[in-house]
């Protein structure tokens, strides 16, 4: 890092600086840019680097760059940037403000802070339902995409598509079989240059159609604020061959997105609504296209920002998470979107069992409770209150019960059964279990899991109890020892993993669920 740069970063971290009043500074970087948090505003700066695809090396650049970030996001973000705030220097130092002499150094975006907790992102992380709020941002999407210019210019979509998709195989080559396995790689491949060469008429005439715009480049959940009417910020500002493309590659961006965070029922709300609104544009397969063709641009990125990480647990939370990627791509190519078995997990008292129940009629429910007391010579009505991990709840039953639910899943399965299995998976090998006999079977299964604010599980069980109609051993004691000791899923594939609190309308969880299980 060069004097200018310390300099100008220590100017931004000063809480003096500001014109408004700043009790502390939050400092993000990224490849790109210094993004500076301070009170109700954010104040962005370019840096002056040059990738090839984006090129900020001079002050004119950087000043027609951010220029252009503004104007741009402003389509689909009214009011949420300030405008462009010139940073200037003179013998006294840095200021926001000019001085006698002084002259500009460097440019600076203004925004308006935007609260974390209203993100996409944040919300999915948290098992948020979201449909009543992601039909608005749909609306929003597809609004723009219909009211926006078609693109007249000599740019061919076609040639920047072929050229984009053989960069990416060339790019991906050197991560075969450590973020994607070869015969992934080799799949990806085939399909897409005999989409590309199959479809070429097909690209030149959504062309001529009009279906070609200025879109937003970016569109992912990251970059979504909930509200009424929704803020889509931070598209591609830098490189017109990213911004300027069909529509469809914009929405399928979004709707790959979702399914990756294991939103499969926010990807529909949000097609259906843009359909609804935007029909013409609609194309089954291009969007099956583009939403491989961005699986594939996020795993190669993933890849890249691998490459840059000594911390060997980071390093390989980002090669999974980039082998993610590349699965989902593979899900796409296989159309196996279609799951079975179902899992319902997560610790007594977050309500699985409760919405196995009332989820439907055309799955076979396999429930832990019920199995680990008949093969232990049980009543399933019979209450066995012995201390966590003791007796029928000892790690060698709780492994043959896991074991025997796979064989009735197996069982069912070949014979035609939709399988919803109830069990609270606290560890990673007994969600491992499910897992190796999926794959050894080729099956395809999503596991949802359920929480909920610590004093309402709490609750929950001390009225389970209290009624005594349920066949669940849990107790307040055995609930503690299960969060202590519960493992986060973070080795399941993130697009088979739906995350859902419960303390959210039961009737808007079923529906959340029935719309793609």
């Amino acid at each position: 890092m060069n004097r200018e740069n310390e300099a100008l970063i220590d100017f931004f971290l000063n809480p003096k600086n500001y014109p408004e009043k700043v009790e502390g500074v939050k400092h993000i970087e990224t490849h790109i840019s210094h993004v500076f948090i301070a009170g109700n505003y954010v104040y962005k700066i370019k840096k002056p680097v040059n990738f090839g695809f984006l090129d900020f090396t001079t002050l004119h650049k950087r000043r027609f760059y951010c220029y252009k970030e503004v104007q741009l996001n402003s389509r689909l973000s009214k009011n949420l940037y300030e405008g462009i705030v010139p940073l200037f220097s003179s013998k006294e130092g840095l200021s926001l403000k000019k001085a006698e002499n002084s002259k500009i150094v460097e440019y600076v975006i203004k925004m308006k802070r935007i609260d974390d907790n209203t993100i996409l992102f944040n919300n999915i992380q948290n098992g948020r339902i979201l449909y009543n709020q992601v039909d608005k941002v749909a609306e929003h999407i597809s609004i723009f995409h219909k009211n926006a210019d078609a693109y007249t210019g000599r740019m061919s979509i076609y040639r920047n598509t072929v050229f984009s998709c053989e960069e990416n195989f060339s790019q991906i080559k050197p991560y075969v079989n450590k973020t994607i396995g070869k015969r992934t790689y080799n799949k990806i491949v085939d399909y897409t240059r005999c989409f590309l060469k199959m479809n070429k008429k097909k690209f030149y005439e959504r062309r001529r159609s009009g279906f070609v715009k200025e879109i937003h480049g970016d569109l992912h959940s990251q970059h979504i604020s909930l509200g009424n009417p929704p803020i889509i910020f931070d598209c591609i500002e830098f490189n017109k061959r990213f911004r300027i493309d069909d529509v469809l590659n914009d929405i399928s961006f979004l709707l790959m997105d979702l399914e990756y965070n294991g939103r499969y029922d926010l990807s529909e709300v949000v097609l259906n609504i843009y359909s609804h609104y935007y029909k013409e544009a609609i194309d089954r397969e291009f969007i099956k296209f583009y939403k491989i063709y961005r699986a594939v641009v996020r795993g190669k990125v993933e890849g890249f920002i691998s490459d840059t990480l000594n911390d060997e647990v980071k390093k390989s939370k980002i090669i999974k998470r980039a082998s993610d990627y590349f699965s989902l791509a593979e899900t796409y190519l296989d159309d196996n979107t279609h799951f079975n078995p179902v899992i319902f997990f997560g610790p007594s008292g977050s309500g699985k069992s409760t919405i196995a129940r009332e989820f439907s009629k055309s799955y076979r429910i396999i429930r832990s409770d019920e199995v680990r007391k008949i093969i232990s010579g049980k009543s399933p009505d019979e209450h066995i209150y012995v201390e966590y991990g003791k007796n029928i709840y000892s790690k060698d039953m709780t492994k043959k019960t896991y074991y025997k639910m796979a064989e009735m899943m197996l069982e069912n399965i070949k014979n035609g059964k939709k399988i919803l299995l109830d069990a609270t998976f606290l560890k990673k090998w007994q969600r491992e279990i499910i897992i190796n006999v999926c794959r050894e079977g080729g099956y395809n299964p999503f596991f949802v899991y359920f929480v909920a604010p610590q004093d309402l599980l709490f609750a929950r069980i001390k009225m389970r109890i209290k009624e005594g109609k349920d066949i669940s051993d849990a107790r307040e004691e055995i609930l503690r020892k299960q969060l202590c000791e519960m493992e986060q899923p973070d080795e399941l594939p993130s697009f088979r993993l739906l995350k859902l609190d419960t303390s959210q309308k039961k009737e808007d969880i079923l529906t959340a669920l029935k719309l793609f299980l």
